[in-house]
This record gives structure tokens, C-alpha cells and sequence, in this order.
């Protein structure tokens, strides 16, 4: 089983760059090595977890530290806890955190159904193995968009309640129709 490994200290390298903290769990020796390689040359700062539970406290530590991670990726079979039971937890935990963390599940089943499975436990997205770089650039694209839109709706929002404000509109979301 792969240990817990940090490609460089998750919290000095948090911030630096333009790249994900990303954190890859996966209890393959090798497709870990070939997930953190090729997030590397793609910029990112992956983390690997050897199986659920690492994944699951690898998530809870960066939280707590103030370095969460931008995105999970979670192989679905694997020993102790598998990437569904990981995923519950970690959706369970976070909501305290007012955050929503995108998991895209990686699995050798690219079975009719599996997609479904995986994004109906909480997964963002599903990329199939063998990992292929193209399929893993595109998850991680489609999640800077997701992260820029949000982080573009929260300006919004903040904009207009500061405008409703200014014109004496106190309780603001009011002027939404929500109470």
C-alpha cells in the first residue's frame, strides 16, 4: 500500500503558483507515481493517500491547518475505505466548512452506470483508468472554471448587497424574496 506523501510540505507550498493543491488518493504504487508525475508536470501539488481513511484525514488536517485542497482525486476500490465511504465523510464533514470540495472519482469500471454511481455519491466528475493526461486536464479545467464562477457569484453578490445596502436596503436578501 502507498503511505501518505507529500510532493513538497502541503502548507509551505499552499498559495505558491498558479497550480491545484490536489490530493490523489490511490493504493496502486504505481498509478499514485504516475498521478503525482503527472500532476507535477502539470503544474499542480498533489498529495497521495494510500487508501480512504488516509484520504479522509489527509482532507481533515489541511482543513485544519487552513490549506484545504482544491480538489480530490479518489480511485473508488480501495483497501480499509473505499473512495465512496470517503467520499460520504468528507461531505459530512465539510458541512460545517460553508466549502464544497470537488471529488472526481478515478475507476477501472468504466461501466454503463458507474458515472451515475459516482456522481450520486457526491463525486464531481469521473475519469476512467488507465489514467490518461487529457482526461485528467480536462477535470481539473472543468474545476478552475467551477472555482472561478463561484469565487465571480460570491463578488457578485457582495457587490449587490453592498449596493442594496447603500440605498437603505438593510436586511438585503429580502429584496430576493427570501426570508
Amino acid at each position: 500500500a502507498v503511505d501518505e506523501r507529500n510532493e513538497a510540505s502541503h502548507a509551505a507550498a499552499a498559495g505558491k503558483g498558479k497550480g491545484l493543491s490536489i490530493l490523489v488518493a490511490e493504493d496502486n504504487e504505481i498509478n499514485a507515481l504516475l498521478a503525482r508525475a503527472l500532476l507535477v508536470r502539470l503544474g499542480h501539488r498533489p498529495t497521495i493517500a494510500g487508501n480512504g481513511e488516509a484520504a479522509v484525514e489527509s482532507w481533515a488536517a489541511a482543513h485544519a491547518a487552513g490549506t484545504p485542497y482544491d480538489l480530490v482525486l479518489m480511485d473508488v476500490q480501495m483497501p480499509v475505505m473505499d473512495g465512496f465511504e470517503a467520499t460520504a465523510r468528507i461531505r459530512e464533514k465539510e458541512r460545517d466548512t460553508g466549502r464544497h470540495l470537488p471529488i472526481v472519482a478515478m475507476t477501472a469500471h468504466a461501466m454503463k452506470g458507474d458515472r451515475e454511481s459516482c456522481l450520486s455519491a457526491g463525486m464531481y466528475a469521473y475519469v476512467a483508468k488507465p489514467i490518461r493526461a487529457q482526461h485528467v486536464f480536462e477535470a481539473i479545467k472543468d474545476v478552475k472554471e467551477e472555482i472561478r464562477e463561484e469565487m465571480d457569484l460570491e463578488v457578485n453578490a457582495r457587490t449587490v448587497a453592498g449596493a442594496l445596502r447603500s440605498e437603505g436596503h438593510e436586511a438585503w436578501p429580502h429584496a430576493f424574496g427570501k426570508d
